[in-house]
């Protein structure tokens, strides 16, 4: 009899071990941070240079909103561009485009952006070959600057997600 009650005892020791290394392995898991969104590079300064001194054109077709924009003026492109931060932006699977803009250098596009406008995704992907190439943060003035946009539209916040 003792033998049993003292394999019993063995047998609800080895189970209370295993338990707890499951629920330290469990915690350990919990503790680990969050896989990181994948990031491209900035877009190089000497491209954004270039649209600085030679773009003469801008379009934004936006995908689900009633309004799209058109800059013709090199002062108006040259604001446009200092929305672009310096930053390098994280790509977060839960945003989504809400239009693209389209660089143009006498009449040809040179370069396209995917615009990303919402609290937790103020971003530009620029496209080479269709393919995300680069991605930036949008500066402060960028966000308010679409902000106003998208209020002098009429639009709601949630209209543009």
């Amino acid at each position: 009899m003792r033998y049993l009650f003292v394999l019993f005892l063995a047998a609800i020791s080895l189970q209370a071990c295993n338990q707890e290394q499951k629920g330290q392995k469990t915690e350990a898991a919990a503790n680990q941070p969050a896989p990181v969104p994948a990031t491209l590079p900035g877009i190089p300064m000497e491209m954004l240079k270039n649209l600085w001194d030679n773009c003469d054109a801008m379009d934004y077709v936006f995908y689900n909103l009633p309004i799209s924009m058109s800059l013709d003026n090199q002062p108006s492109i040259q604001n446009a561009l200092t929305q672009i931060a310096e930053q390098p932006a994280a790509i977060l699977p839960q945003c989504k485009s809400i239009g693209r803009i389209f660089f143009l250098i006498k009449g040809e596009n040179v370069l396209m952006a995917e615009l990303y406008f919402a609290p937790e995704c103020t971003y530009f992907v620029f496209l080479q070959d269709d393919k995300p190439a680069y991605a930036n943060f949008m500066t402060p003035h960028g966000v308010q600057y679409f902000n106003d946009v998208f209020k002098q539209a009429g639009l709601t916040p949630d209209q543009i997600k």
